[in-house]
């Protein structure tokens, strides 16, 4: 039978919330037999890391190594891991902040945290169910900052042992309206024929391309079948 089943790093990371059979933790989840764990074939990550090599990198890794259905995914995490990576998948995103946030902020910045694509800002309801969508991971923290016009300057794995104590009758309410939908699989990637890597220095002061032409780099390579993605020297250090 297909059960849902919900990873902490630690239980003690769940004490706030009722106890549930179907809450574990991250060592047990690893421990166990792949032949053992058939049936936990839907998977929610909460481990408060989801950093490379860390024990919630490895439980998405091996969810699906498994074939479990988990979030986030792999490519999700890795995403999420470099600036460079989300930036371009954000562009047309970026361009509607202004309107959705006003154009005369009492902050010069803010962070919204995100819940299974739900926030109690019913005004940022709607982008922080775009944010979701580009980006499914159970807690999102995103970090907005006003210079001329509004832009994401951050976006980053939020953890359930940070949440406040309004913070997690929210998490828990939009846990349970998450959990009670059918599981389906997002909309399949386009699949690539080839793979491109660029190599860049976003603190380089005179780039020989600056982003703008990265992007139309990204663009081209896309729209002729080939997954452009940029990277810096530190990927490889």
């Amino acid at each position: 039978m297909t059960k849902h089943m919900i990873i902490v790093e630690n239980i003690e990371d769940w004490s706030p919330y009722f106890p549930s059979e179907q809450v574990i933790d991250a060592d047990t989840y690893l421990q166990s037999l792949s032949q053992q764990a058939h049936a936990l074939a839907q998977i929610i990550n909460l481990c408060r890391s989801l950093d490379y090599l860390s024990r919630g990198y490895y439980c998405s890794m091996v969810a699906e190594a498994r074939g479990h259905r988990v979030l986030p995914g792999l490519r999700t995490i890795n995403d999420l891991s470099r600036k460079s990576l989300y930036a371009y998948d954000l562009s047309d995103l970026s361009s509607q902040l202004d309107k959705q946030l006003g154009t005369a902020p009492s902050s010069e910045s803010f962070v919204l945290r995100i819940c299974f694509g739900q926030t109690p800002i019913s005004s940022l309801q709607k982008l922080a169910r775009q944010l979701f969508e580009h980006f499914s991971c159970p807690i999102l923290d995103v970090e907005f900052s006003y210079k001329d016009h509004w832009i994401i300057s951050q976006i980053k794995a939020g953890a359930i042992n940070k949440l406040s104590e309004s913070e997690q009758d929210f998490f828990a309410e939009a846990l349970d309206n998450f959990s009670h939908r059918l599981w389906r699989k997002p909309a399949k990637r386009r699949e690539y024929r080839y793979d491109m890597a660029i190599l860049h220095n976003p603190a380089e002061e005179m780039p020989p391309s600056d982003m703008v032409a990265l992007k139309k780099f990204i663009s081209s390579g896309r729209r002729l079948g080939i997954d452009v993605e940029l990277i810096t020297p530190k990927d490889y250090i």
